[in-house]
């Protein structure tokens, strides 16, 4: 016990010791405004990169993992002399806790350093993993984040043994703490949420086996479904496991054959690995045999490589499948490999680094932006053109809304750019009703501007028009571009509804829950039909007799009955000119979430490509259309 104590060596210490304080109120849902920000003490490396922070030199930070995978620590001593099987395990289970059904879980945000990840049977021993990698995130400081530093050395540690590679997506941003992955479990939040009474037998998000009750597993029993050593139950499980990941079965093989070339399991021990991080966060996972390192370590309680060579890259893990054709495994596992480590991070615009590859297809790329930009100033004029506006304001705001509410902060998928909203299963979503009758009364003013004008930036203008008598004159970022089908939005349904007071506090867009409550309010087809002015609304909605209240469709009855809504629509009521400035903020945000050109950044963060509208020399729309 003693001995195995040292694998928390000094540098910890010292990595405290640099640690900037955390800021207060820093969020990941907006992390883009954090800064440089550390968690709770604890025995991980908590710094996280913040964006901006600075440049990375990725090539060095190559170069010092090479140098690290083969200087064998006495700390936690390399297998075969070389740590890269290691690092490959630790970017895959940094990866592997995703999924596409909410876009939790991923490398982004480095959350492997914190409960509930840290402390995931999967992930036994890889806070050594995380140690040795130390120094390197010191020397490199918080411009590298800890996400990257994961996912680059699992990537250059397959290239390192022979392994094809596409290349490396950077730009991975931090997060302070492991909230984001409570829903993952094992958790109260998972448990509500989520439940699997049954492990073994869960069902979506979740996937067959959770990481929830009884076994913290990230894929599958290795001992076979429920613990029955059955192989045609444990196939169903890793394929269903695998598809909660967007992978296919020929991905699935892909990766379970190639990332079963390297490295051994660890399992000589009887006695276990000893205490989980979050029971004795001073000394996890010691091994109760010996050393607890080297030949008495223990990870899964199997002991042995997987090949006979076990630091090169081969087909021999399965080498009747691709026996023929060796080359079909490197092509099928350089891009599985990419997808499985890269697919949280969202459009391919967030990428940074000299290794990142094209855009590929689970990115959902879309067609660059018109070449001749339209005047804005021009479509609002049309949109307003004759007596009446073309399109209902209620019908506009609503179209406009639930186009850019598709948007998930999670695996940063989504948004109004694209206009998904056009194909399905987007269209066809519950909330998004009347869309299709919504964007035919816009095919006027689409077909009057051609080409220069993209269906995304119309809706997103006419749902602008709409919300402008409610907020005033709001910046509008245009530039978007059109997608040729629904792809993009498969998995972007949300999990809860408007009459659930989880769809404001925990929406997907990661705004606010006084932000959702005001920009839902106005795009509402349910408040519209109040013919109420937004103080007006919100005071009734809040202090409706019991009468009115059983009256209320429930999407409004639930901002009566949830405490913090109803105290946000009093406020909202009180103040009407904090509410109006509060929308005119937050439409804008929501109509841009989605659009990146960087790991943080979008094109509308620059001044000079908004315009104010309403113009100020054109009258504004008329409120009552809502």
């Amino acid at each position: 016990m003693q001995a195995a104590a040292s694998t928390a060596p000094a540098i910890l210490a010292a990595a405290r010791r640099h640690a900037p304080a955390r800021k207060r109120g820093c969020r990941q849902r907006s992390r883009a405004a954090c800064v440089v920000i550390r968690a709770a003490p604890g025995p991980l490396f908590d710094v996280t990169a913040a964006p901006g922070a600075g440049r990375v030199d990725w090539h060095a930070v190559k170069s010092d993992l090479l140098d690290l995978f083969s200087r064998s620590q006495s700390v936690w001593p390399a297998d075969y002399g070389t740590y890269a099987p290691f690092f490959v395990r630790l970017a895959w289970h940094n990866s592997g806790s995703y999924r596409v059904a909410d876009g939790r879980g991923g490398a982004e945000g480095g959350r492997q350093r914190f409960d509930p990840e840290r402390s995931w049977q999967d992930n036994t021993n890889l806070d050594k993993a995380r140690n040795l990698l130390a120094p390197l995130k010191l020397k490199h400081g918080p411009a590298l984040s800890w996400g990257d530093l994961f996912i680059l050395s699992g990537t250059v540690a397959i290239e390192a043994m022979g392994g094809p590679v596409l290349g490396f997506c950077g730009g991975r941003i931090d997060d302070q703490d492991g909230s984001d992955s409570l829903a993952l479990g094992p958790s109260p939040e998972q448990r509500a949420f989520h439940p699997c009474p049954v492990n073994g037998n869960c069902t979506p998000p979740l996937g067959a086996v959770a990481v929830g009750e009884t076994k913290s597993l990230i894929y599958v029993d290795p001992e076979g479904h429920m613990g029955v050593p059955d192989p045609v139950r444990s196939a169903a499980d890793v394929r269903w496991t695998f598809a909660g990941m967007a992978m296919n079965d020929t991905e699935t093989v892909a990766l379970i054959g190639g990332g079963h070339a390297f490295g051994k399991t660890h399992g000589a021990c009887p006695a276990g690995a000893g205490a989980l991080p979050r029971d004795d966060p001073a000394n996890p996972w010691p091994g109760l045999c010996g050393s607890g390192r080297a030949a008495d370590a223990f990870t899964s309680g199997i002991e042995g490589p997987w090949t006979t060579r076990p630091t090169r890259w081969d087909n021999e893990y399965f080498h009747n499948a691709f026996a023929s054709s060796p080359a079909a495994l490197d092509s099928a596992f350089a891009a599985a490999w990419y997808k499985l480590v890269t697919r949280d991070m969202g459009p391919h615009a967030r990428c940074v680094g000299p290794w990142v590859p094209p855009p590929q297809p689970f990115q959902f790329p879309l067609p660059k932006p018109p070449p001749e930009p339209v005047d804005y100033a021009e479509v609002w004029a049309a949109l307003h053109k004759g007596a009446d506006p073309l399109l209902p304001a209620a019908d506009a705001a609503a179209l406009a809304y639930g186009c850019a509410a598709s948007y998930r902060y999670t695996d940063n998928q989504g948004g109004c750019d694209g206009a998904r909203i056009r194909f399905s299963p987007e269209v066809d979503f519950p909330a998004n009703a009347g869309a299709l009758e919504a964007i035919g009364k816009l095919r006027g003013v689409k077909k009057a501007f051609g080409a220069r004008l993209s269906w995304a930036d119309l809706i997103t203008l006419a749902g602008h028009a709409a919300v402008a008598p409610h907020s005033g004159p709001m910046p509008f970022c245009g530039g978007r571009t059109d997608a040729t089908d629904g792809a993009g939005s498969r998995w972007l349904q949300p999990l809860s509804a408007p009459s659930s007071a989880a769809y404001f506090k925990e929406h997907p867009t990661g705004l606010t829950a006084r932000e959702v409550l005001a920009v839902w309010a106005a795009a509402s087809r349910a408040v519209a039909a109040t013919r109420r002015p937004p103080a007006d609304f919100f005071r009734w909605v809040a202090l409706a007799t019991p009468t009115e209240v059983a009256e209320m469709p429930a999407d409004l009855r639930v901002v009566h009955d949830d405490a913090e809504l109803r105290e946000a629509a009093l406020d909202f009521a009180s103040d009407p000119a904090a509410h109006k400035a509060l929308l005119a903020k937050a439409w804008p945000r929501l109509m841009s979430l989605g659009r990146f050109d960087g790991p943080a950044s979008s094109p509308c963060d620059d001044p000079a490509a908004t315009l104010m509208l309403p113009p100020t020399d054109a009258p504004a729309p008329r409120a009552s259309s809502h």
